[in-house]
């Protein structure tokens, strides 16, 4: 705001010195060094239901509908349930940078893929009902967390017609299938 009242005041009462156009020139290279630096630390969430379910949940990780990847750490669960809050997610897509997730719920949605969760240190839980979650993803998933997962819970899934869990010595408090 203060380059905006800063320019606007040269405009209006341009100084009476030679360099004018260099402080014009100038304010614009420090207007466009502090737009591209705070873009720089966003990650694109292409589906705007998942935005809208972000900005509700954790509007302090959105910034310029774009996920804060410096406060991407403050999502620590994801609760997709389309019959209690209204969202029609239909991908994850942008939560890459989301390595404290440590409970999932997806319920009811159209969602088919996992993968934006893999490189999540934090995943403990995860449930999944009414969804169109895909076998390989889930099964990557479980293979990539396994040593993190304390609970496990699918319920009338179409889509999960293999699943393979080869886990560690846990205190897996419940697998659910």
């Amino acid at each position: 705001m203060f380059y905006f009242v800063y320019l606007l005041e040269i405009l209006i009462n341009p100084p009476k010195m030679n360099f004018f156009p260099l402080k014009i020139i100038s304010f614009f290279l420090i207007l466009t060094s502090y737009t591209s630096n705070a873009q720089n630390n966003t990650a694109y969430i292409p589906d705007d239901e998942l935005l809208n379910y972000l900005k509700a949940d954790y509007p302090d990780a959105i910034v310029n509908d774009s996920l804060n990847i410096d406060q991407a750490h403050l999502i620590t669960d994801i609760n997709i349930d389309l019959n209690n809050n209204y969202y029609e997610i239909s991908t994850l897509e942008g939560l890459e940078s989301c390595n404290n997730i440590n409970q999932v719920k997806i319920e009811g949605t159209s969602i088919s893929d996992l993968s934006p969760l893999f490189g999540n240190t934090s995943l403990s839980s995860i449930q999944i009902k009414q969804s169109l979650i895909l076998s390989e993803t889930l099964n990557e998933l479980i293979s990539i967390q396994s040593s993190s997962f304390e609970q496990i819970e699918i319920y009338d899934n179409t889509s999960i017609t293999d699943l393979n869990i080869t886990l560690p010595e846990l205190n897996m408090s419940d697998i659910l299938v």
